[in-house]
């Protein structure tokens, strides 16, 4: 079973159409991450078509893994950055590791986070970050269909601790952050 919103169709659907909402404070706030720690490889995992990813590719390499097709086309032609379509649960098929994971705004459309999670943490190299981002259910994110739960910032605490064994995170407007430290 996907998970809400998880089909390649409708992300397929979504990355065509040219009015698509990026968030980018979440975004903006990985970036500062990304370039205050260098990482020489950086993976996110719903990269969309590489916004993201592109804002900081000349610190270090980076590969993009999404759901949709046509998001990892222009991930590869617009930005230059290599991708894979992939669903978020079968990361554990890249055959790499990496210092820096970002999963920007994907966990709360997961059933299965913590199954997501674990695999993303073996997917760390020693000393590597992860970071996410989430809407903040105690600011009145927007919801939608596509959302299979939210978060507070105890409850994605306590859910990275358990798989990391740390978390930090921190509000940012109506964005719950997390960013975690393999040690």
């Amino acid at each position: 079973m996907l998970d809400a919103g998880n089909t390649p169709e409708f992300w397929d659907e979504y990355w065509r159409t040219k009015a698509q909402y990026m968030d980018t404070v979440s975004m903006k706030r990985c970036w500062f991450y990304v370039k205050e720690m260098k990482p020489k490889t950086i993976l996110e995992i719903g990269s969309g078509s590489g916004r993201l990813l592109a804002g900081v590719k000349e610190i270090g390499e980076c590969f993009g893994v999404d759901l949709s097709p046509v998001a990892i086309d222009r991930l590869k032609l617009k930005y230059g950055i290599k991708g894979r379509v992939l669903n978020a649960y079968d990361v554990d098929k890249l055959e790499k590791k990496f210092d820096f994971i970002i999963a920007n705004n994907l966990i709360e459309h997961l059933y299965r986070p913590k199954e997501f999670l674990a695999k993303v943490e073996k997917l760390l190299n020693d000393k590597g970050t992860f970071f996410c981002s989430v809407p903040n259910d105690m600011c009145g994110p927007e919801e939608t269909d596509k959302h299979t739960r939210t978060y507070n910032g105890k409850e994605l605490a306590e859910m990275l601790t358990e798989i990391f064994g740390n978390a930090k995170t921190e509000v940012i407007g109506h964005h719950l952050m997390g960013i975690c430290k393999k040690e």
